[in-house]
């Protein structure tokens, strides 16, 4: 496409909607406890000049939940950004860091400690914070990157379909899902989610190297990815009849995540007056080890929309702790799809973008936490998977799961939890906006109700 292709109303008016809704609710609202994170990172930098993923030993008493769960591309995101709201409205911070998750521990909720109301230390007037512009400025990479999914989908699609290509990059500007996970919850799985998109664009033009690139990017990012390495090399070796390429793309996306976190680690440490070898060796292990199984109060986490959530209470029963059980079935999960993978010809895009898929949903299958805005990481492949194969039930499937999305934290969240709190005083704090009276039995059924019509709407209307 040429730049006049995008100036065009049809792509441009679209565009400027989609982007326009997620910067208006940008600084009115905020996941309270993940936004909290973004912002405290920033401040251990900026403030207090201390080293992000290891706050110790400066910082004795911090909290664990505290410390740097990611790889550090989103970390690094977040400290190019926020000198651009120090220009805009220079913060105070407190003398003590300590300060700033001080109401984890002090009335209210000195009754029952809760660190998710350690926000209530980060707002004005206490450190000085124009909370609804900061917000802003960290959900703006965000917002871009989802942006760029809508672009990138309609690249990839119009090669074979201009009215496909319309319906996928509307279906993706203005999927509530996509808007209440990037613009009103403000956690950046759309940057992966993007990065991995045009990691597998690059698969189907058959360039190798540079998808292997753009993969290890996204995991810079978010750990994730990393599960689609065994497939995307295992496809790059049926694609290229070479097995020196399956090698290759995993040393190229593993490695450069590999090496860029180690290097982050080893010279944050380095800045910081740290031991650098050795402090970086165990926030390796810390990373991948607890990605691969959380525990990070000494005992498997299961909660979400995983199938195994089943195996809480069996745990609870019986006392199991740290038992590995989402690397066992991941495995054999992987392994099944690496046998359909070897066990197949040459596989045509349509294939490729299935095992993709797939490989999405076997992570959902087999991971003990899959919170709802994990679902952003397999829907842009499955609306571009749902065009390329003509199949109405795929894109029921993608508008099915950013509904359960949804309607997920809708039953767990009071919805004013979504409301920045800047505007809303610390002794109201929550408006108690509740859905949860209703049933979830009621939702469900509602649900299924919905879908049931609109499929028999969409029947009658199908063409004999």
């Amino acid at each position: 496409m040429s730049i006049d292709d995008y100036l065009k109303p049809k792509m441009m008016i679209p565009l400027v909607l989609g982007a326009g809704i997620r910067f208006l609710l940008a600084p009115l609202t905020e996941q309270r406890w993940d936004m909290y994170t973004w912002r405290l990172h920033q401040a251990f930098v900026y403030a207090y000049h201390i080293n992000p993923f290891w706050p110790q030993p400066q910082f004795q008493n911090i909290p664990g939940v505290f410390y740097w769960a990611y790889p550090p591309f989103w970390l690094f995101t977040l400290i190019v950004i926020y000198p651009v709201y120090m220009l805009i409205s220079p913060t105070l911070y407190h003398q003590y860091p300590e300060r700033l998750w001080e109401t984890w521990y002090k009335p209210p909720f000195q009754q029952s400690p809760n660190m998710f109301e350690s926000y209530w230390s980060f707002t004005p007037p206490r450190v000085n914070v124009n909370l609804p512009v900061l917000d802003l400025i960290i959900k703006t990479p965000i917002i871009l990157a989802d942006i760029f999914i809508a672009v990138t989908l309609y690249i990839m699609i119009e090669s074979f379909s201009k009215e496909k290509a319309t319906y996928a990059y509307y279906a993706w500007l203005f999927n509530p899902y996509a808007i209440f996970i990037s613009s009103v919850w403000g956690v950046f799985d759309a940057i992966p989610s993007l990065f991995t998109l045009l990691s597998l664009r690059e698969i189907l033009n058959k360039k190798y190297t540079k998808s292997s690139l753009l993969l290890g990017i996204a995991i810079l990012f978010k750990l994730y990815p990393i599960i689609l390495i065994p497939t995307v090399a295992s496809i790059c070796h049926k694609l290229s009849r070479k097995f020196s390429e399956t090698v290759k793309y995993g040393l190229v996306s593993f490695g450069l995540f590999f090496t860029v976190t180690f290097a982050s680690y080893f010279f944050s440490a380095l800045l910081s007056g740290q031991e650098p070898v050795g402090l970086s060796v165990q926030l390796m292990t810390f990373l991948l080890g607890k990605r691969a199984s959380p525990d990070w109060y000494g005992q498997n986490i299961i909660t979400g929309l995983t199938p195994l959530v089943v195996l809480a209470d069996v745990f609870r029963e019986h006392n199991i702790q740290n038992l590995p059980v989402s690397p066992f079935f991941m495995t054999v999960a992987l392994v099944y799809i690496l046998m359909k993978i070897y066990g197949s010809e040459e596989p045509s895009e349509e294939k490729v973008l299935s095992y993709v898929v797939v490989t999405f949903f076997a992570i959902y299958l087999t991971y003990t936490v899959v919170n709802p805005q994990y679902f952003l990481w397999v829907l842009p492949s499955l609306l571009l998977l749902s065009m390329k194969k003509n199949s109405f039930a795929l894109r029921y499937l993608y508008w099915i799961m950013g509904s359960i999305g949804i309607l997920f934290v809708l039953w767990h969240y009071d919805l004013s939890y979504l409301v920045s709190p800047y505007f809303l005083p610390e002794s109201v704090g929550y408006l108690r906006i509740f859905l949860t009276n209703v049933p979830i039995t009621v939702w469900l059924t509602a649900a299924a109700i919905t879908v049931f019509y609109l499929i028999g709407i969409k029947l009658i209307f199908k063409k004999s």
